[in-house]
């Protein structure tokens, strides 16, 4: 059967007792294994399962653990300790906790969305095509932001996780409508597209490098942008469309496609465990496939309703089911009720895919890890296996 994970922040399992928690976690409820957030983006929860009922986390993200600081000397980027951590080291405390109580540890890292290590090093981040630093997303093409996440992989390995998920490992949404305030403009037209390339100096560098002129591209993406705001867009052209129409902004993409690419393949050849890809922003292409299916252990993607969610469809169906683990909330409005949360996982454990993650940030009401208790129990009851007092 599927592996049950869950995957939590460090401060929701201290707020919760970490060691007690965890416990409840493998023998009552049925985990097989935790994924901890090691590096994360702001984070804002009432968790409403505190003993006080009245306990929050206002994080300002970052690393939740404490850096080993040689392990960062290609560039100018270091990861910074959370202000909670307060010099302990809180998160190996976690980890050798969950290994106690049987659980097997994964741990997961959200790459290039961090607005602390942007306002830290504004040289890192992406840049609009008018010429604006993003103030929370570091460019995939910068040298020293792929040196400082060579050295996150190596810092993450030292905990010996069984493996290592990441997360923002492309370019993301960008300088997409949401960005600028765009609300106009469709975000599924190929102006959307073009609104959230990176122009700064490594991407255009890069472009260089490929023989594709960056300044012509400029060009034809604030070209294409004035006619968007000028007039009514075409709306039933495609970004494919576009691209195939304009060999120029198609060259542009295919460097981006290959940034991100060999990112991977890097930090795949750099982590000492097993590398899994988050498809949560990563745009479906045939290099990208490639690169998964070589490089990676495989990919975590959003289900909703049993079934994958419409925005992955295309980068599941390039991995084989035993490479994806499905992604899963487990409170409202993701899924309303128990039953529905047992259906679901059930459909899910008995389609072959590697695991089942259940993602919890700690704002769960105590009424929804029941629904998991039960979940877990009759899908391990459906498939054969022994219930977890007799594993």
């Amino acid at each position: 059967m599927a592996r049950m994970i869950y995957a939590a922040y460090p401060r929701e399992l201290e707020a919760a007792g970490a060691n007690e928690f965890l416990g409840r976690l493998k023998g009552e409820i049925g985990i097989d294994a935790v994924n901890l957030a090691a590096a994360h983006p702001p984070l804002r929860v009432w968790t409403p399962r505190a003993a006080t009922h009245h306990h929050t986390i206002c994080s300002s993200g970052g690393a939740q653990f404490i850096p080993d600081a040689a392990r960062y000397t290609g560039g100018r980027l270091r990861p910074h300790a959370g202000a909670w951590l307060k010099g302990r080291d809180a998160f190996g405390r976690i980890v050798e906790s969950a290994r106690d109580q049987g659980l097997g540890v994964e741990i997961r890292a959200t790459c290039l969305n961090d607005p602390g290590l942007v306002e830290r090093y504004p040289h890192g981040a992406c840049v609009s095509v008018f010429g604006d630093a993003h103030d929370a997303r570091l460019c995939p093409s910068n040298p020293e932001v792929r040196q400082y996440l060579l050295g996150l992989v190596g810092d993450l390995a030292r905990f010996g996780p069984e493996s290592v998920e990441l997360d923002d490992v492309g370019f993301g949404s960008g300088f997409g409508p949401q960005w600028y305030s765009t609300d106009w403009l469709d975000r599924q037209s190929p102006e959307a597209a073009l609104l959230r390339w990176c122009f700064c100096a490594s991407c255009l560098q890069r472009a260089k490098d490929s023989g594709v002129n960056g300044g012509a591209v400029r060009e034809s993406v604030m070209s294409r942008l004035s006619l968007a705001a000028d007039s009514e867009a075409d709306s039933t052209q495609t970004p494919g469309d576009l691209l195939g129409a304009d060999g120029t902004l198609a060259g542009f993409e295919t460097v981006r496609r290959a940034t991100v690419a060999s990112l991977i393949r890097e930090l795949a050849g750099g982590c000492a465990a097993p590398l899994w890809l988050t498809a949560v922003g990563m745009d479906p292409s045939s290099t990208l496939e490639e690169t998964i299916n070589e490089a990676v252990a495989g990919i975590v993607v959003p289900f909703s309703s049993g079934h994958v969610a419409a925005a992955y469809e295309a980068i599941a169906r390039a991995v084989p089911p035993d490479r994806i683990r499905a992604s899963l909330r487990i409170r409202p409005p993701a899924v309303r009720s128990g039953s529905a949360l047992v259906a679901e996982v059930h459909k899910i454990a008995g389609e072959g895919f590697a695991a089942v993650q259940f993602e919890e940030d700690g704002g769960s009401p105590a009424h929804c890890l029941g629904w998991l208790r039960q979940a877990i129990r009759y899908a391990r009851r459906e498939s054969g296996d022994p219930p977890v007092s007799e594993q």
